[in-house]
């Protein structure tokens, strides 16, 4: 009688616990994800609840009638398999992904549950990829077949995450590094918590080879319950870059971290790091850097370099240019822009110099030549000036620090102005082919689209979604160098462009394919640029469109 009753009252929280409502609507939506996701775990919850009681019943009752303990052990073992379907992650991370088992991790995964509740196709290649991680080893195979998987459903946070881990298991640092920085892109309502946390992990692992270690702090450092390897790195990093850590604290974590005798190298490089004093952690972070960098002013230059006393103010010039372009390889983007606008001034000197007409008038009335010198000499300004300019591109050097350096000059820099306008011609057109190159990407797949619906409707809604986030992923980046390197002026003149395709790029994968997340992910990048801009109109616009995308 009392077993019967405690099921029947764990029946009745079963039933309790999956019908309950939701939520006030006023604090969520009900059809949002993660209204979604919460109903999931509910009945995940629940069928976990009746599993137990149902072994607790069986187990009541085989001891009333005088089973032995051979009856439990079964009832135990269904249970325990009972419930690993229910939560297969706990099987697949503490089995299948440290045995390196890719197709089993995949599909066992693929039953659903926790973490993967607002991603469970994205959830399940990410199990896979994991596996294929702990292997050491590539798999071009299993490698094709997770990504070709990763179309099944929509994209979302685990599966940009797998599609990172992926890359770094075939040796494409450089794609898994973009591929998992734009995890963060995505609305959280989309991206499992596990999907950023192994995001974050792969970064700060990253970021720590390299020797970032500034890098590291500013990733293990966002707030995020992080795993306890990154907070070992995270610790040793704040060592590393002169921050106050314990010996205890690091000695601490590493014993808490997994592969103890693995990270045992980076706690003997921390712990052999000397502590800072009081006095030495007054300075650090951005002031350090501020003292060490060293920007003469532009009177001072002005001074130093007195281009035109001299008898062959070109010959001088040049061996200036030579030594510049050597050390931009190496500079802060102030002290490069300090170099360059020295160059462009002595350069300025140069070509206005007397000695340089009469030699050039000199030198067209020996050859009898067709030009004057005064045509020549602006034909030599142009050419320095496209000089000057690719050593801008080359280097990246930013138009709106060397702008202000010419405006605290009375007179202004005719061969600068001229360089300057012939890299914001390049940015621009930089942008547009970016643009274009987009926009036929996209058209590519419209087509492959059409051409899959007349074949195999069932399958028509299958894209490379992750093809094409890879490539919006490398027109933001386009955008936001060119930005930099324009400064505020370009950056306007590129984003009416840019905004254009790409607000056709995101309608398209909403309302084609059902990518809202895809979506969603480029209006609040374009709200954000909107916003920075001052435009009001398209920042309303894209507000609209995220608050009825979900």
């Amino acid at each position: 009688m009392i077993e019967a009753v405690l099921l029947l009252l764990c029946v009745l929280g079963c039933v309790v616990l999956t019908v309950a409502p939701l939520p006030s609507p006023e604090f969520m939506d009900p059809k949002s994800p993660r209204a979604r996701s919460m109903r999931v775990s509910e009945r995940r919850w629940a069928y976990t609840l009746l599993t137990i009681s149902s072994f607790l019943f069986l187990t009541l009752y085989a001891y009333s009638r005088g089973a032995d303990w051979r009856a439990v052990g079964y009832l135990a073992v269904m249970m325990v398999v009972s419930i690993a379907l229910i939560h297969p992650w706990l099987l697949v991370r503490g089995l299948l992904i440290p045995l390196g088992q890719v197709e089993l991790a995949y599909r066992l995964s693929r039953l659903g549950g926790h973490p993967w509740l607002r991603d469970p196709t994205g959830g399940a290649v990410l199990s896979g990829a994991l596996a294929l991680v702990r292997r050491g080893q590539h798999h071009q195979g299993l490698a094709s077949w997770l990504e070709g998987h990763l179309d099944d459903g929509p994209l979302r946070g685990a599966g940009v995450a797998a599609a990172g881990l992926l890359a770094a298991s075939r040796g494409d640092v450089a794609d898994a590094r973009v591929l998992l920085e734009s995890v963060e892109a995505l609305d959280p309502e989309l991206c499992p918590q596990a999907a950023w946390k192994i995001a974050i992990d792969w970064r700060v692992a990253d970021a720590a080879s390299r020797g970032a270690w500034r890098e590291v702090l500013q990733l293990g450092r966002t707030g995020l319950k992080t795993s306890r390897t990154t907070r070992l790195v995270t610790l040793a990093a704040a060592r590393m870059t002169g921050e106050w850590a314990e010996d205890a604290a690091l000695v601490r974590a590493w014993l808490l971290a997994p592969r103890r005798l693995g990270n045992l190298s980076l706690l003997r490089l921390a712990l052999r790091q000397a502590a800072p004093s009081v006095s030495e952690t007054r300075e650090t972070g951005d002031a350090a850097l501020d003292r060490l960098a060293v920007v003469a002013p532009l009177a001072a230059l002005d001074a130093a370099v007195a281009a035109n006393d001299g008898h062959t103010p070109c010959a001088d010039v040049v061996g200036l240019q030579v030594e510049t372009l050597a050390a931009l390889e190496r500079r802060e983007p102030d002290e490069q822009a300090a170099l360059v606008a020295r160059l462009a001034l002595a350069w300025d000197r140069a070509l206005r110099s007397n000695f340089l007409l009469e030699h050039l008038s000199g030198r067209v009335l020996e050859v009898r030549a067709s030009h004057a010198a005064e045509e020549l000499r602006d034909q030599l300004e142009s050419d320095v000036a496209a000089d000057l300019a690719c050593a801008l591109q080359h280097h990246r050097v930013p138009l709106s620090r060397l702008s202000a350096l010419l405006h605290e000059r009375e007179r202004p820099s005719p061969v600068l102005a001229r360089a300057i306008d012939r890299v914001t011609g390049d940015l621009l057109a930089e942008i547009d082919e970016t643009a274009q190159a987009l926009s036929e990407r996209q058209h590519r797949l419209a087509e492959q689209h059409k051409r899959l619906s007349l074949v195999d409707p069932d399958g028509a809604g299958n894209f490379h979604s992750i093809e094409l986030w890879r490539a919006w992923l490398a027109v933001r980046d386009v955008y936001e160098d060119v930005a930099r390197v324009g400064g505020e002026q370009v950056r306007r003149l590129a984003f009416p462009t840019l905004e254009k395709q790409l607000g056709r790029l995101a309608l398209w994968v909403w309302q084609v394919h059902d990518e809202r997340g895809f979506a969603d992910a480029i209006f609040l990048w374009l709200l954000r640029e909107a916003e920075a801009l001052g435009n009001t109109a398209s920042a309303d616009t894209y507000r609209h469109n995220l608050a009825v995308s979900f």
